[in-house]
């Protein structure tokens, strides 16, 4: 299987246990993805932060993914698939250290989005004078013209993301897991009020895979 340099980044990224630090040890290392891909056990092992598990899960990629499947998952749940190749790719992340290789994303998310923009994020066992003043943050400060990101957790992400739109504004959803679902599931409708013209829901992690501990 022949894969373009895009679908050789997607790819990287569908290996569990990498991530976009190894992933960005290996572009240094190999120059591109699809040298990564090709190269023998023996000099992945050598690549730093790699190791001889995540050498041979890079070695056997063809038995471990499928880059066509992912990018028809992500066609279904209406998602673009975005690298770092790209020119959409946002500006304010390929400015990082340790930029995501490959993001999805459902709405819409604008350059400008980064250019005023301020994170509200809290408990999810949130008091309830907790949500009343991170939904009025959330309200405020998209009313003039910041675009909120939070993490679409329950609690005090929920309450800032609602007062974003509350004000008409933008609000992006940065999560934990695969755009395949949503969680928790009572906010299932906030994420569709986000995608209708107010934001986007964005995460660096493969379609189905589930929220866990480590993701977030």
């Amino acid at each position: 299987m022949t894969l373009t340099p895009r679908e050789s980044l997607i790819t990287l990224n569908l290996i569990p246990g990498l991530g976009s630090v190894r992933i960005q040890s290996l572009l240094s290392h190999f120059g591109t993805a699809e040298l990564a891909l090709a190269a023998p056990l023996s000099m992945l092992a050598q690549v730093p932060r790699i190791g001889n598990k995540l050498a041979r899960a890079i070695a056997s990629w063809r038995d471990c993914t499928n880059v066509q499947a992912e990018l028809a998952c992500a066609e279904d749940h209406n998602v673009r698939v975005i690298t770092i190749l790209d020119a959409e790719y946002p500006d304010i992340l390929r400015r990082m250290g340790d930029p995501p290789i490959v993001l999805y994303v459902r709405g819409e998310w604008k350059q400008t989005d980064g250019e005023r923009s301020v994170s509200i994020v809290g408990s999810r066992a949130a008091t309830p004078y907790g949500m009343t003043h991170a939904r009025r943050f959330g309200r405020e400060l998209a009313d003039a013209g910041c675009t909120i990101i939070s993490g679409l957790a329950r609690g005090i992400d929920t309450a800032a993301h609602w007062g974003a739109l509350d004000a008409g504004g933008r609000t992006i959803a940065v999560l934990g897991y695969g755009l395949a679902g949503i969680y928790p599931e009572e906010n299932a409708e906030l994420c569709e009020q986000i995608c209708r013209g107010h934001g986007a829901l964005v995460s660096e992690f493969p379609m189905t895979l589930r929220p866990a501990r480590t993701t977030f």
